[in-house]
């Protein structure tokens, strides 16, 4: 799994209701680097010295639709249950999302 990019690999997905009417989509996404440190640092707002955060026992990070890192995949479904939930996990991610990119045009 090329995981180097932005991009990174959807590794769960589910759906939670906004104000308990709006459906939304929200996904699980595995990196093999903490991207908000790579930002801030490229932006010059990190302090010197301060580094990434730590991966997890996998070496990766998980954002949850741009919230993270998490340790975890765990990690990230607890938070977005608590935060928007409950969240209805599934297995239909990476199939959505493949098929709406190259819809598209978009290379996935």
């Amino acid at each position: 799994m090329a995981l180097n990019n932005l991009r990174g690999e959807i590794v769960a997905s589910g759906t939670w209701h906004y104000d308990g009417l709006l459906r939304k989509r929200t996904y699980v996404i595995a990196r093999d680097f903490d991207v908000q440190w790579e930002l801030y640092n490229a932006e010059g707002w990190t302090e010197p010295g301060e580094g990434p955060s730590e991966a997890g026992p996998d070496g990766l990070y998980y954002y949850v639709s741009g919230t993270g890192p998490f340790a975890t995949v765990a990690e990230a479904k607890a938070w977005a249950d608590e935060n928007w939930g409950p969240v209805r996990w599934d297995g239909r991610a990476k199939h959505m999302v493949v098929r709406v990119m190259s819809a598209l045009g978009i290379d996935w």
